[in-house]
């Protein structure tokens, strides 16, 4: 029986409105220039002292993001749209705000913030400057002066709390100081009246500030009280607390101020002006796609590091993976001279753009060393290495790695002329021989620290001898200190056991369940770039017997 149907009409497009598709550009490229701000300016990336809040350049509100605040920010702009329309704060009320965060908590927590002498001025604890005028209404403190305090604190640069005198110090070099252990008579209070905590949290997704008494961690039991100030609790109900005047919800704007930072200082950035025309920076040049260009770079930065070799009597598997496009992980092989070649796995501190446009340097100076000098050791190659790529660092830059030069010219066993720069030691694994695992590698300076000269003193060449089946893991740590959703880091030696359960698998296969155990315990969640490298000597059993599957079980 032949059913016979009518071909359908093919359902007509739907009109796309130009001026939503409009206003979709816009919202993405603003979205886009969001990013680039939180990676590299400033405003974006002030947190509390504490590092444990992250602080809206919007708002000045308090955005609690103890561990990756770069995700948290993301998904908070995400959830609040504020920013696409508003103007940030400029760098010197921003930081006028990072100290009223911090006095609202620590005020009375830390004595050093109020002393005073005997004739009412505050010392300023970080210069020795006493300031008149804080006080007010006698030697009541309100949250007025509280706020004058933190605008003093805020035009000093310098001025953090880990840089605060201890208080004995304080003591000791301004003797007409009045300490809190002197007597009632000369007690600092508070004003019930005026006090109020300007300490505004969100978290994610939904807004919602803390409360005085959350911020306050218990600080609130060490307010004291004049005579004349304390309430008198009526029988039927226990003396409360002062409770603040004003609402905590929002922090209020920070008064203006003459700063004496520079004109770029009180700078503003508005993402509210976006046309559709501007590219990724905002400087103009048509609408630009910013993803594009890192996937290009990932490309190039892939061609770059290059294939991995064909070497006699070795096996190799590599997994190269960035955490984003491109990253400071980082792997190359250079051929020496006949069946001997320079090998190395590195990691350069850093993320992103920078640390890729590092690894381009290294991998350049890597080949003009090896071409000029063919007779050099491993630890001088290095040593050389370190000299020509310090000047491409940042201050405080580095990288580590594992290098090696693999000599294959011997039948059956390679040996491998190593280092281990600032680098963890690796393992050998072998499933035939007698020792199963060995961990191998002394661990010596990191490139950029010092000088060549210095590595060479500090650093050990260790010489491996490779015989068959055993197999040599390298990895960076963003393996090994991969992090479980509660937190927990996956560590060395998951990562040795997870080489030593596979060790009798064909080497790629080790390599894949390598990073199958790494990624089921992360739950794929990946917060650095990750490599691991095997390199192995073949075995004479490791030949499948394709006839033991052919014979009846019977």
């Amino acid at each position: 029986m032949a059913l016979w149907g009518k071909a359908r009409k093919p359902e007509p497009e739907p009109e796309i409105d130009p001026a939503v598709e409009r206003e979709r550009l816009l919202r993405r490229q603003q979205w886009k220039q969001l990013l680039q701000h939180l990676s590299d300016n400033p405003l974006f990336r002030q947190t509390t002292f504490d590092h444990l809040f992250w602080i809206d350049p919007f708002t000045g509100k308090k955005i609690n993001a103890p561990f990756d605040w770069l995700e948290t920010v993301k998904e908070y702009y995400g959830h609040n749209q504020h920013w696409r329309k508003g103007r940030t704060i400029a760098m010197p009320e921003l930081r006028l705000i990072q100290w009223r965060h911090h006095l609202a908590e620590h005020f009375w927590n830390d004595e050093r913030f109020r002393l005073f002498s005997h004739d009412g001025t505050w010392l300023n604890p970080f210069t020795g400057q006493k300031v008149a005028g804080i006080s007010q209404s006698g030697k009541t403190i309100d949250q007025k002066a509280i706020d004058t305090i933190a605008g003093i604190l805020a035009k000093i640069p310098q001025a953090h709390p880990s840089r605060l005198p201890s208080l004995q110090t304080l003591m000791d070099q301004f003797p007409d100081l009045v300490s809190e252990d002197d007597g009632e008579d000369n007690e600092i209070t508070i004003s019930s009246e005026d006090f109020s905590l300007d300490t505004s949290t969100q978290d994610i997704p939904h807004d919602r500030a803390d409360s005085a008494e959350d911020l306050f961690h218990g600080g609130i039991a060490r307010i004291r009280r004049s005579p004349s100030q304390t309430p008198t609790p009526s029988p039927a109900a226990p003396p409360t607390r002062p409770r603040p005047t004003a609402s905590s919800d929002d922090l209020p704007a920070p008064e203006a101020s003459p700063s004496d930072h520079e004109d770029h200082d009180n700078e503003t950035v508005s993402l509210g002006n976006v046309s559709e025309d501007s590219d990724s920076t905002g400087q103009g040049g048509g609408f630009h796609d910013a993803e594009s260009d890192l996937e290009m770079a990932a490309r190039v930065q892939q061609q770059m590091l290059g294939e991995i070799p064909a070497i006699a009597n070795a096996e190799i598997a590599l997994h190269y993976e960035a955490c984003h496009y491109v990253g400071g992980d980082f792997y190359h092989f250079i051929e020496l001279a006949d069946s001997q070649w320079f090998a190395l796995i590195g990691d350069v501190s850093g993320h992103g753009i920078q640390a890729a446009l590092v690894v381009q340097n290294i991998i350049k100076s890597l080949h003009f060393i090896c071409r000029q000098g063919a007779s050099l050791n491993v630890l001088e190659i290095m040593a050389q290495l370190n000299d020509s790529i310090r000047s491409d660092l940042l201050s405080g830059q580095f990288f580590t790695c594992f290098a090696g030069i693999i000599d294959a010219r011997h039948e059956g066993r390679i040996v491998v002329e190593s280092v281990c720069c600032g680098h963890h030691p690796s393992i050998i694994v072998n499933p035939y021989g007698p020792i199963y695992m060995r961990s191998i590698g002394t661990k010596g300076m990191a490139v950029g620290l010092s000088s060549g000269s210095m590595m060479k003193k500090v650093t050990r060449i260790d010489t491996i001898e490779l015989l068959p089946g055993d197999c040599l893991f390298v990895w960076t740590d963003g393996l090994s200190e991969a992090m479980s959703p509660d937190e927990e880091e996956f560590g060395d030696w998951r990562t040795r056991a997870a080489c030593i359960a596979h060790a009798d698998r064909p080497i790629e296969e080790q390599i894949d369940a390598l990073m199958d155990y790494v990624f089921s315990f992360s739950q794929n969640i990946r917060h650095d770039d990750m490599s691991v490298m095997a390199l192995r000597v073949p075995h004479p059993d490791d030949e499948y017997d394709e006839d033991e599957d052919l014979e009846d079980p019977s």
